[in-house]
C-alpha cells in the first residue's frame, strides 16, 4: 500500500526509453536509493501497444490518467515518446494536474517547441527536468572536478565521440535525424565546460544505407562548436559504427590530457578514466562505478522530494529547462547549416572555416582565443 508521503512513478510511452530504460532504473532505486520514498507500483501508460506482461506491481493505461487518480500519493511524470510528442504530451500533462514531470531528451525537436515547452511548465508552475544522462554521470563529475582544480581558463577543446550499431530500430521507424540520438545527450556535457556564448561552427551528417535502402542523416554526424573564451568542441556520433564508444578527451592549455570512457550498456556499469601528462605519459588511470541513468533519476527524484517539501534546492545537472532550450536551438541550428554527404567523403571532409566569434574585439579583460592551427595541430 502506497503513503502519502509516497511519489508513484508514471511512464508515457513504453518503447525503448520506457520499458528498456526508465522502468529498469526506477526498479534499481526502489530496491536501494529510494524505497521508503516511492511506491512500488509503477503506472505505464501507452496508447499504441497492446496491453504488455509487466507482471506485478505495474498499471497499465491506454489513456494518461489525472492526478486525481492518486489520492494518496504524488505522480511523478516520465515522458518517454518521440520527440515531436513532447509538447502534446506537456501539454496533456499539466492539464492533467502534474506538476513534477520528467521529460526525455531530447526536450523538443526545434527551439520553438522548446521554448512553448518552457512557457507552459512556467505557466503551470512544474517541475520539468530533462534526461541528461551523461551529465550525472561520476566521470562527468570526476573530470569537472579536475578541470576546476587547473583553473578557470584550462580547458582548450574537447572531443566527445558516440558511436554505435542502430540498424534495427533506424530502419524500423521514420523521419528521425541523427542529432537527437545522441547529440543531445553529447551537447549536455561539453556546453558546461565551455561557458557562455558557444556558436556553432560547422555541422555535417551522412546517410545510413543497407543493400539499397536510406534513412537520410543517420549515419554519422558531427558538431563543431566554438566559445568565446577559445573552447573547441567536436562532437562526433556513429549509427553505423562496429563497435560501441562513448569516450570524451579533454585538452588541457598545459598540454595534458584527460581521456574518460562511458559505460557503453547496462551490462557493466563502470567508467574509465585515464590521465596523460604533457609529453603524452599516462599518469593515472582510474576504474570506478558509474550508472548514469540510474543515478540521473535518483538526483531528479531527489529534487523533486525538496521541492514538494518546500525545501531550497539547485536543479540538477544538465536538468534546466532553460539550458536545454539552449541545447535544442544549437542542434536546430546544426540541423539547418548541416552539409550532408556520403560517408566516404565525409570521414575525409574537414570542417569549413570558422565564422568569426561574437566576443567583442576591444574587450580586454578577455583571454585571446587559441589560434586554430594550434588547436587542430594539438587536438582535432
Amino acid at each position: 500500500m502506497s503513503r502519502r508521503d509516497d511519489f508513484t512513478a508514471v511512464i508515457l510511452g513504453f518503447g525503448h526509453s520506457g520499458n528498456t530504460l526508465h522502468l529498469r532504473c526506477m526498479r534499481k532505486l526502489m530496491a536501494t536509493h529510494l524505497q521508503a520514498r516511492v511506491a512500488e507500483r509503477v503506472e505505464v501508460v501507452d496508447p499504441f501497444i497492446a496491453r504488455p506482461s509487466l507482471g506485478a506491481n505495474v498499471g497499465f493505461h491506454r489513456n494518461l490518467p489525472p492526478t486525481e487518480a492518486f489520492p494518496h500519493t504524488t505522480p511523478v511524470l516520465h515522458i518517454c515518446t518521440p520527440p515531436d510528442c513532447h509538447l502534446g504530451d506537456v501539454r496533456a500533462a499539466l492539464a492533467a494536474g502534474y506538476k513534477y514531470i520528467i521529460v526525455e531528451k531530447p526536450l523538443a525537436p526545434s527551439a520553438e517547441e522548446a521554448r512553448m515547452i518552457e512557457q507552459l511548465a512556467q505557466r503551470g508552475a512544474a517541475e520539468l527536468l530533462v534526461v541528461a544522462v551523461w551529465s550525472n554521470s561520476s566521470l562527468t563529475q570526476a573530470l569537472s572536478d579536475l578541470t576546476m582544480r587547473a583553473g578557470d581558463d584550462a580547458v582548450c577543446a574537447i572531443e566527445v565521440v558516440h558511436n554505435k550499431a542502430r540498424f534495427s530500430r533506424t530502419f524500423a521507424r521514420q523521419n528521425e535525424h541523427i542529432f537527437d540520438i545522441e547529440m543531445p545527450h553529447q551537447m549536455s556535457v561539453v556546453l558546461p565546460f565551455m561557458g557562455d556564448g558557444v556558436v556553432l561552427l560547422s555541422a555535417q551528417t551522412s546517410d545510413l544505407m543497407i543493400n539499397g535502402s536510406c534513412r537520410s542523416t543517420m549515419g554519422r554526424g558531427e558538431i563543431v562548436l566554438a566559445a568565446p573564451c577559445g573552447v573547441r568542441a567536436r562532437l562526433v556520433s556513429s549509427l553505423s559504427h562496429p563497435v560501441r564508444e562513448r569516450s570524451i578527451m579533454i585538452q588541457l592549455r598545459g598540454g595534458s590530457r584527460l581521456v574518460g570512457n562511458f559505460p557503453v550498456s547496462g551490462d557493466d556499469s563502470y567508467s574509465q578514466l585515464s590521465v596523460y601528462s604533457y609529453q603524452n605519459q599516462l599518469i593515472c588511470h582510474e576504474i570506478f562505478d558509474d550508472d548514469p541513468l540510474t543515478n540521473c533519476l535518483k538526483n531528479y527524484y531527489e529534487y523533486f522530494f525538496k521541492c514538494r517539501d518546500g525545501r531550497g534546492a539547485a536543479v540538477p545537472n544538465g536538468a534546466a529547462l532553460r539550458f536545454n532550450v539552449q541545447v535544442v536551438a544549437l542542434l536546430d541550428e546544426a540541423k539547418r547549416e548541416q552539409a550532408n554527404y556520403p560517408i566516404h567523403m565525409m570521414q575525409r571532409k574537414t570542417p569549413p572555416a570558422a565564422r568569426p566569434s561574437p566576443a567583442s574585439s576591444d574587450s580586454t579583460n578577455q583571454q585571446a582565443p587559441l589560434p586554430r592551427g594550434e588547436i587542430e595541430r594539438s587536438f582535432f
